[in-house]
């Protein structure tokens, strides 16, 4: 009965989408260990229906990359769902028992992605150590890859006989861009990180210095400050300000402590220099603001 299932939703799915585009690559004396590309698609869904199951298909010893062009589509592996927005592709084996991808019940938008399905061992070890590292999907500008260019060159329907050497280039090309994406997006994370961590630190400590900040992250003073203002889009010296500031007017109103104290613990070590700091943010002095109540 399983079996039976699985073929009516294999003609379910094949009877959901529609192809644009279709490369067939022919290899030239292949090389077993080298990346093999066997077929480019373009194609297009906006049935329910579209949902392709790895486990149902053992037989497919290849890998898949499908990347977004219009619409949404959303991956399924161990980790959870991945949604796949335009400018993202999926990456994985096609016979992935965990992975399955398919259109959204919820979408309204057509989903259309470029299709690269390849082969070979190194190119299985290179999908593998890819999605271990940086997971399934990748987000880049698939523009600049020997796919597009060929998809936009070539008839829409028609075969290309390619050399060992070039059909690897096609594939290594394709999955040096997800490489350069998934580190690209570890930076990414690990400059959110950083930021995350300055605001929290400064929240709990206003009198933190910039130079004791980014010795305590690990960072250059320059590299903190540099990646404080391209996020907040203000200097990490004026959110510091800031929060000191907010620490002393509190403590003006619901203390009884000299302005010189106030001073000291909202961080700093110069009453000229709190004096014209808290002019500069409130208009007024410390006295004025602590009588104003």
């Amino acid at each position: 009965m399983r079996k039976v299932w699985i073929q009516r939703h294999r003609r379910a799915v094949e009877r959901a989408y529609r192809v644009l585009k279709h490369i067939n690559f022919v290899i030239t004396n292949p090389l077993p260990s080298f990346p093999q590309p066997e077929h480019l698609f373009q194609e297009t869904t906006g049935s329910k229906d579209y949902r392709v199951y790895g486990r149902q298909r053992p037989e497919y010893d290849y890998c898949v990359f499908q990347y977004s062009l219009r619409g949404q589509g959303v991956f399924r592996d161990s980790a959870g769902e991945h949604i796949v927005n335009a400018g993202q592709s999926l990456l994985c084996k096609a016979n992935d028992p965990a992975a399955d991808y398919y259109f959204p019940r919820n979408s309204k938008e057509r989903w259309t992605w470029l299709c690269l399905v390849f082969k070979g061992q190194s190119a299985e070890i290179m999908v593998k150590d890819l999605v271990a590292r940086y997971g399934p999907v990748f987000t880049f500008d698939i523009t600049s890859t020997q796919v597009h260019r060929l998809m936009g060159s070539m008839p829409p329907f028609s075969t290309s006989s390619l050399s060992a050497a070039e059909g690897a280039g096609i594939v290594n090309d394709l999955l040096s861009q997800c490489a350069m994406a998934g580190e690209a997006q570890v930076q990414s994370g690990m400059r959110r990180d950083l930021v995350r961590h300055s605001l929290a630190r400064i929240k709990s400590h206003p009198g933190v210095a910039v130079a004791a900040l980014a010795k305590e992250l690990s960072v250059s003073r320059e590299h903190l400050s540099r990646l404080f203002s391209q996020s907040q889009g203000r200097s990490l010296h004026a959110c510091i300000e800031e929060e000191r500031i907010s620490l002393a007017r509190a403590l003006l109103k619901n203390t009884n402590l000299r302005v010189k104290e106030v001073a000291m613990k909202a961080g700093y070590g110069s009453m000229i220099g709190f004096l014209q700091a808290f002019k500069r943010n409130t208009g007024s002095t410390p006295e004025k603001f602590r009588m104003k109540g």
